[in-house]
């Protein structure tokens, strides 16, 4: 067996450098190294093909998806049945008379009243409605709201109790 030469030795002949230098390379021969190429942007030091999109890391990434998904598809589950069901809208068409009901929204449902039959689409305003409280009903305050606003009392039929006429 060959006698490897000891440090003493190798310091001795000035053959340490050599000596090392040929272990080193033999060593690096037979175990390439595993290091990945880098490369410096700025102060963030990244691996070439491991980029990440805004420096998330992929589960943010994942959440980030799926947060905007389910918005997406809420926002389409919400609104696209109203547009199924209710289908196009008809176009208006004339009719005999204009009926406004009181309720929450009685003084909108008036005005949108009025404006129909301003436009011409009926001849007659109905105007139904009970008071709760027992003073006079709503129909009838209706009424004196159109008579006001100029509509003649002879195109005007009222409903006090709010029962169908």
């Amino acid at each position: 067996m060959a006698r490897v030469p000891g440090i003493g030795e190798a310091i001795r002949t000035g053959s340490l450098h050599a000596a090392v230098d040929t272990t080193c390379r033999s060593h690096i021969a037979m175990h390439p190294t595993k290091r990945r190429p880098e490369r410096m942007i700025g102060h963030i030091l990244i691996h070439p093909g491991e980029e990440r999109i805004g420096g998330l890391v992929p589960v943010a990434r994942w959440l980030i998806a799926v947060a905007v998904v389910g918005v997406v598809g809420s926002t389409i589950g919400l609104l696209l049945p109203g547009f199924v069901l209710e289908g196009p809208t008809e176009p208006l068409a004339s009719s005999d008379a204009i009926i406004v009901i009181s309720g929450d929204e009685a003084q909108s449902r008036f005005r949108d009243g009025l404006a129909l039959y301003r436009a011409g689409w009926a001849p007659r305003l109905i105007f139904s409605g009970a008071a709760w409280d027992g003073s006079s009903s709503n129909a009838e305050t209706m009424r004196d709201q159109a008579i006001e606003a100029g509509v003649p009392s002879s195109a005007i039929l009222v409903d006090p109790s709010g029962h169908a006429i």
